[in-house]
C-alpha cells in the first residue's frame, strides 16, 4: 500500500470518478422529485377543493330546493284560504319549476 498521504491522493481522485457523479446525478433527481411529489399534492389538493366546491354548490341547490317547497306549501295554504282553488295548480307549478331553473342557473354560474 502507501503513506498516508498516498492515501489521501486517492481518496480525492475517487470523489472524481463516475461514482461520485452518479451521486450527483442520484441527488438531482431527488430535488426532480420532489419538484414532482409537489406538483401533484398540489394538483390534488386543487382536485379535491374543486369536489368541496361542487359538493357546497350542490348543497346550496337543495336548500334552494327546500325554501320553494315552503314557499309551494305556504302559497298553497294562502290561496285556500283567498278561496282562490280554481287557480289550477299545473299553473302555479309550472311558475314555480321556471322559478327554480333560473335559481339552478345562476348558482351553476357561481
Amino acid at each position: 500500500m502507501g503513506s498516508p498521504m498516498d492515501q489521501q491522493t486517492s481518496d480525492h481522485q475517487a470523489s472524481n470518478t463516475p461514482a461520485s457523479n452518479h451521486a450527483e446525478e442520484q441527488k438531482q433527481k431527488r430535488k426532480r422529485v420532489t419538484v414532482e411529489d409537489r406538483e401533484k399534492a398540489l394538483q390534488d389538493k386543487i382536485a379535491q377543493m374543486q369536489a368541496e366546491l361542487e359538493k357546497l354548490k350542490q348543497q346550496k341547490l337543495e336548500q334552494q330546493a327546500k325554501k320553494l317547497d315552503k314557499m309551494w306549501k305556504r302559497l298553497r295554504v294562502h290561496m285556500v284560504s283567498l278561496g282562490l282553488t280554481d287557480v289550477p295548480s299545473e299553473a302555479i307549478e309550472a311558475l314555480l319549476s321556471e322559478h327554480a331553473d333560473k335559481l339552478r342557473q345562476a348558482s351553476v354560474q357561481d
